[in-house]
């Protein structure tokens, strides 16, 4: 047997003599990659220096993120100005360079035309795999400028547009266009809808050429607001008045302006600095600082869920039949949150709203906080367009407030604005602000004075994608920016001053061949290396090796901490794992790597049928050094890794260090295996060991979720697995879900805990596993509370305890004989609640409930109004009869009762209506709006089931017929006053009266005429006509039908009334000429 001790000795002595034929510390200069590399991009340029990207380029998600970062020269860099210098940026990739665009600012000079430091931009290019290098090349000489296309555009500009009055977008805004395309509006001054236009970002759909808010894909304001009253008008914001605007930064690929504005009364101020950086692909993205400062005491009233925001998502939708300029935006159907518990919560929103009443989804209460990783998603579920709002941080936001939480609050509310036969508008805001609320304490209505809200964020669009890939853009966001402003930070210029300098041996001088593989990309051996920090790769180069002396790698501007080094030999497109060594670096050092070759080894991990399982996660070790992790497949798993001999080491000079140091054994590998959560393997690998071999019993498990009425859960619950028995602790998701039940495959035998939750609601439940079987039952115990609102048929409120309310589910009876004034809760889903009168169905609506709400049916249930004025009428029209014919009035008189009579019937008469039928007569919608009260009632019938609703209209317009209203109500009490007899007032004052009651019904009805045909040409493209007409069906389903369309029975009696007043005018001029004339003829005769 060999003695272990001497077999250690004379390696030892073996070495030692190959080290003596080369020192390890050479007495020549090395080369320095950053000052002096040793092979050129371009003869013509003398100096270079290595830039880092600081992030992980070998992601996909990295491609064309945009680099900014501060460089400091260390020889001298000629240039004059932003756009004259000698500062190229290039990119190595492994076989030749790549000259890649770039823009510098921020320039700071020693002399003239002497650059010290200046901010550098380029994007990371397409075939980055993190393997890549990239150089900053200089000349200290005058040097031709570089002629790099100019990406980013910007233009002040302005915009007007109203289909009808209130619905309105106008404003001066920074037009922001890449490459032809105009990607973001950003508001300066002006309104979009009832929205003030300041510090809103709108980013538009791709391959946009014109501004237009058709081409609108989504708003997001970046003002600060709060509420003082219960209306939309009270909401008190920072966008109200611009203060000054300023284009800091106009460059080749990026663009940086300041829009500062406030309130009206100045006591919130906002201080936002955008910069938007070109991208080549579809999916852009741009940068706020943001700033509001408080500078006096505000108290929020009323509605207290707008309690302070810092901004938020605006999304509307509009549709329009007949106007294509009104066809734009949509509402998606999905929010994601990372959460304050660093877990992704899905929400989950309306989007056809119904109500015109401001309803939230997500309030205060909710307490829906951001978490580490502060970002939000909204989105079409699937893989498809997705909005992004990432923070740089969920802390340190506020300042100067000590009673103020820190954090951030995520609200959102939906609202319908416009809701006419072919137009519709609904609106969701999903705003961000002050953490406000805490379960337990207190809700903070109050803001202080001196408030300070500063940090930054990014909107990105993703045209394809999921609430995953905002997750991913959020690390590189939250690493990236942090880099844009080095001014702001005084230690992050010392953060990255270090150099490691890395000598690997044992790997044969002579069989290297950087210069040659350089210069003809020939496949000769090369070595190259990585550095790693937390497991992430940081920095990467290629060997140097200079005539004489050592090979060797340097890696410049590396942050203090641990770092991992890996070696690797490169023959053309193969590479082999050869070397590994480890350095905690607090100054520049230099670590001497002792390479070796190449050892696989085989896994093979199955469970207890001898299937091979997947994703588990391998970890290879050398004491506390990571030197290898990767994840199985599902088949035979293989590890490549050095094969281990001697430890590496850290020198500055050789005589300080003994012969056991240089020459220390390296320890054997520890294998660790990681599987959901568990350690299921741990063990040393010997030396020679290529073959590894476990088995996991592992089991399948069915959870059956269901809602409180035994139902699959109608939203996503995001179930999962976790088990304190876990060593790493991590969530096990189910593989895919079905009618409520949720499949989770290959689970290891432990105890675990299932957890529910959506919104903010969660719950658990523990069971063992495999011993509580392969199906499992659990409660989804969300509920809301559902109330009712019973309208008759022209929406008046009403209360009748006889009435009966059935509510259904899928089809199925869920409550029954419920009385209007209860309340029932339920889980979230569809349903349609019916109305019953003795047995007859007199009203029935569908409607998504996810939260608390009031559901109002309109029914089929008489008016007490319309019965009122219709009875009303009838007394004037037969009194008018009656007293004409009895002589106990004159015909003037009978007139002026019938046009009062009139006027009383078509105040609750349908001035406008809607009629459309199905080819097959099984579809039918009526539409009619009513003067008095202001409201349009639209009847659906499916296969003769009826149901009622009302239309959403502007607010506007209602205001608009309820003043017209009140022109008829004037008109019609001077009519009434016109009455009195000539002893009390003279004729003449009778005929005004009367005359201006005729003038106040001709402008109610022209009124009515052109504002109505302003509503109707959104709609339909005229008050009057017909065609088929694309109808939206309570179930969703869409008809269409041959419609017609005009004014109403309402209208037309106005206008009857109209000239019946106008008839007896003339009757009663006509009257009073006769009889001036009889007088004179009775004159002339008794002269006679």
């Amino acid at each position: 047997m060999i003695n272990r001790k001497k077999f250690q000795k004379t390696i030892q002595i073996v070495l030692s003599i190959m080290l003596l034929l080369s020192p390890i510390i050479s007495s020549l200069p090395t080369l320095n990659i950053s000052d002096n590399p040793s092979y050129n991009w371009n003869d013509g340029w003398c100096f270079s220096q290595v830039v880092q990207p600081n992030i992980q380029t070998s992601s996909s998600y990295a491609a064309y993120q945009p680099i900014d970062v501060n460089v400091e020269f260390v020889n001298k860099c000629w240039g004059i100005n932003e756009s004259i210098h000698s500062i190229r940026v290039v990119c190595w990739n492994g076989s030749k360079y790549n000259e890649l665009e770039s823009q510098i600012y921020n320039i700071e000079f020693s002399d003239v035309n002497e650059i010290i430091s200046c901010n550098v931009i380029f994007l990371i290019p397409s075939y980055a795999n993190g393997k890549e290098q990239y150089y900053i090349y200089y000349n200290d000489k005058e040097t031709q400028a570089p002629h790099y296309k100019d990406h980013v555009f910007i233009e002040d500009s302005f915009y007007y547009y109203e289909p009808i009055t209130g619905i309105a977008v106008e404003g001066d805004f920074y037009k922001i266009t890449d490459d032809d395309e105009i990607v973001y509006g950003i508001g300066q001054k002006g309104k979009v809808l009832n929205r003030e236009l300041s510090q809103i970002a709108i980013r538009m759909k791709p391959g946009t050429v014109d501004f237009d808010i058709l081409n609108s894909d989504l708003l997001t304001s970046f003002c600060f607001s709060y509420q003082n009253g219960p209306d939309d008008e009270n909401e008190i914001s920072s966008d109200h008045t611009l203060i000054g605007k300023e284009v800091t930064i106009d460059g080749n690929l990026m663009t940086e302006f300041i829009i500062i504005s406030q309130s009206e009364h100045g006591d919130i101020k906002t201080s936002n600095v955008y910069r938007y950086y070109h991208c080549p692909s579809e999916n852009k993205r741009i940068t706020v600082h943001v700033k509001h400062d408080i500078t006096e005491d505000l108290i929020v009233k009323d509605e207290i869920n707008n309690d302070g925001k810092f901004g938020g998502i605006i999304s509307y939708y509009s549709k329009s039949d007949s106007m294509k300029k009104m066809q734009f935006g949509d509402i998606l159907p999905y929010l994601h949150v990372y959460s304050e518990q660093d877990r992704i919560n899905e929400y989950q929103l309306v989007i056809n709203p119904e109500s015109s009443k401001k309803e939230w989804v997500i309030s205060y209460d909710d307490n829906c906080d951001l978490g580490s990783s502060a970002w939000l998603s909204y989105s079409e579920g699937t893989k498809g367009k997705t909005h992004g709002i990432i923070f740089s941080s969920n802390e340190n936001i506020i300042s100067n407030a000590s009673g103020e939480r820190d954090g951030i609050q995520i609200k959102v509310s939906e609202k319908e604005y416009l809701d006419l036969v072919g137009a519709e508008i609904d609106y969701a805001s999903i705003s961000f602000g002050r953490n406000s609320y805490e379960p337990l304490q207190s809700h903070d209505l109050f803001i202080d004075e001196g408030l300070h809200i500063e940090f930054d964020i990014e909107f990105i669009t993703i045209q394809e994608g999921t609430f995953e890939d905002i997750h991913e853009e959020s690390s590189f966001f939250q690493t990236l920016v942090s880099y844009r402003d080095v001014s702001t930070n005084e230690s992050l210029g010392e953060q990255y001053i270090n150099t490691l300098t890395v000598i690997p041996h044992l790997t044969g001088r002579i069989g290297s061949f950087p210069l040659i593989v350089n210069s003809t990309n020939i496949p000769l051996p090369i070595l190259y290396g990585e550095v790693y920090k937390d497991n992430e790769l940081v920095a990467s180069s290629f060997i140097q090796k200079s005539l004489l002396g050592f090979q060797l790698i340097k890696f410049p501007k590396l942050k203090s901490g641990d770092y991992t080094i890996k070696l690797f030999r490169v023959i053309g497109n193969q590479s082999r794992f050869i070397g590994i060594g480890h350095c905690n670096l607090s100054k520049d050092k230099t670590l001497h790597i002792y390479c070796t070759w190449e050892k696989t080894i085989s896994v093979h991990a199955v469970d207890q049928i001898g299937k091979f399982l997947p994703n588990i996660t391998f970890q290879l070790m050398q004491g506390p050094l990571l030197v290898h992790e990767s994840i199985s497949t599902g088949d035979i798993h293989k590890i490549s890794v050095p094969f281990a001999l001697f430890d590496s080491y850290e020198s500055t000079d050789i005589k300080n260090y003994s012969f056991s140091k240089i020459f220390s054994f390296s320890p054997p590998y520890f294998m660790k295996a990681w599987y959901k959560g568990f350690k299921i393997f741990n063990t040393t690998i010997s030396a020679f060991e290529k073959n590894i071999k476990f088995s996991l019993p592992v089991y399948d498990l069915i959870i059956s979720i269901t809602d409180e009425l035994n139902k699959p859960p109608a939203v996503n619950i995001n179930p999962f697995l976790t088990s304190n028995n876990m060593q790493n602790p991590y969530e096990i998701y189910p593989e895919r879900h079905a009618n409520g039940k949720y499949y989770f495959s290959d689970i290891p035998a432990a105890t675990y805990d299932i957890h529910i939750s959506y919104g903010g609601y969660t719950k658990s439940k523990t069971i063992d596993i495999p011993s509580a079987g392969d199906l499992i039952d659990l409660r989804f115990s969300y509920t809301t509370d559902l109330s009712f609102e019973l309208l008759t048929i022209r929406g008046e409120s009403f209360e009748d305890d006889t009435l009966n309310i059935e509510i259904k589910r899928l089809g199925s009876i869920i409550f029954n004989d419920i009385n209007h004034k209860d309340s029932v809760q339920v889980p979230p889903g569809i349903y349609t609640i019916n109305v019953y009168e003795k047995g007859v169905l007199i009203g029935s609506k569908s409607s998504q409930v996810s939260h608390d709400a009031v559901i109002s049916i309109v029914t089929s249930r008489g008016s007490f109004i319309q019965t009122v004025f219709v009875f009303s009428a009838l007394i004037l029209l037969l009194s008018a009869c009656f007293l004409f014919f009895t002589k106990r009035v004159s015909f003037n008189v009978a007139l002026k009762l019938i046009v009062l009579g009139l006027v009383f019937f078509s105040l609750v008469q349908p001035w406008w209506s809607f009629s459309g039928i199905s080819d097959d007569e099984s579809f039918e919608k009526t539409s009619e709006m009513y003067l008095f009260p202001q409201i349009m009632i639209e009847e659906y019938r499916e296969d003769s089931t009826l149901k009622l609703s009302i239309s959403t209209i502007p607010e506007i317009f209602l205001d608009f017929l309820f003043y017209l209203t009140i022109v008829i109500g004037f008109g019609m009490i001077l009519m009434f006053i016109s009455f009195i007899p000539n002893i009390i007032l003279k004729r003449r004052f009778a005929f005004l009266l009367a005359f201006i009651s005729i003038v106040f019904v001709l402008i109610v009805a022209i009124s009515f005429y052109v504002g109505m045909s302003s509503i109707t040409e959104l709609s339909l493209g005229s008050l009057q006509g017909n065609g088929m007409i694309d109808v939206t069906m309570p179930s969703g389903e869409r008809i269409y039908m041959k419609s017609l369309w005009g004014l109403g029975t309402g209208y037309y009696t106005i206008i009857l009334a109209a000239s019946i007043s106008i008839s007896a005018a003339i009757y009663d001029i006509f009257k009073s000429k006769r009889k001036v004339i009889e007088k004179i003829i009775h004159i002339l005769k008794t002269k006679k």
